[in-house]
């Protein structure tokens, strides 16, 4: 739990051993990808200050990772190990990298 919030995490299933392993928390490495910061509290903001409607759905860990904060809607495995994950607010497809997978 962070903030009042859970945390999502990546997981796998080794249908070997038949247990599940914790990959993490889900982080974005690039938070710019928007063009208004994400994470705050309420949604992203313009130039003038306003909240940016349905950019509510990330948050701020306090080591400064951003998150996300509701649920993921849809997640696929890809061909070269890739797994994408959609997010809903704003709407955002995410790209875990097999490198990035121990």
């Amino acid at each position: 739990m962070f903030g009042g919030t859970r945390l999502h995490h990546v997981a796998r299933y080794d249908p070997k051993s038949d247990k599940m392993e914790d990959l993490g928390v889900v982080k974005i490495t690039n938070p710019d990808y928007f063009g208004h910061p994400l994470g705050q509290p309420g949604g992203a903001k313009d130039d003038q200050g306003k909240v940016i409607p349905w950019t509510h759905g990330f948050q701020i860990l306090t080591d400064g990772s951003l998150t996300v904060l509701h649920h993921h809607m849809a997640l696929i495995a890809g061909h070269d190990g890739s797994v994408y994950v959609t997010v809903l607010y704003p709407f955002t497809l995410l790209r875990i990298e097999p490198a990035s997978i121990p």
